[in-house]
């Protein structure tokens, strides 16, 4: 037996196969979208449950406009670091970062970056360039490469720190 079909019924055929690929398509980014949804719904479930991990992003220091901000209000010069010294330390925070190897960092690297800072302004400056040079938020990559215990170190630190140093 064999099938023949006219051109309407090849159009009919081609309309429900370009249908068919459209309902994929809407289905396929309806569920990223849900999956983005979810992954920020949990993200903020832990910050309420595990408030410890998630502190880099409650400290205000490692916000990029931070500096900008105490500008703004803070009448007097402000001591800031240079571009290049702000990139140095971003450089620094990346290279210690085991690439390839899970916990293989070198924190105490990355500890010293941080105890290097004078004040809030210049690890919003630091954090800033990271983002520049990487294209990566540096409280992300903290996240993703530290554990609980080694951020709660940086944290120390940088809770310590003056939120600004006027020049003099």
């Amino acid at each position: 037996m064999r099938l023949r079909f006219n051109r309407n019924t090849l159009v009919v055929i081609g309309s429900l196969a370009a249908m068919g690929a459209a309902y994929t398509t809407y289905a396929s980014y309806k569920g990223r979208h849900q999956d983005r949804l979810a992954a920020a719904l949990l993200k903020e479930l832990r910050k309420k449950f595990n408030p410890g991990i998630y502190g880099l992003s409650a400290e205000a220091a490692f916000d990029l406009d931070y500096k900008d901000r105490v500008l703004r209000k803070v009448s007097g010069q402000v001591a800031i670091l240079s571009s290049d010294e702000a990139l140095k330390k971003a450089q620094s925070i990346h290279s210690s970062f085991a690439h390839w190897l899970r916990g293989g960092d070198d924190e105490d690297r990355i500890y010293g970056v941080f105890r290097s800072l004078d004040d809030k302004v210049q690890v919003s400056q630091v954090a800033q360039a990271y983002y520049r040079k990487y294209h990566v938020n540096l409280i992300d990559k903290l996240e993703d490469k530290l554990t609980e215990e080694e951020i709660n170190i940086i944290l120390e630190i940088v809770k310590n720190l003056n939120p600004y140093t006027r020049k003099q």
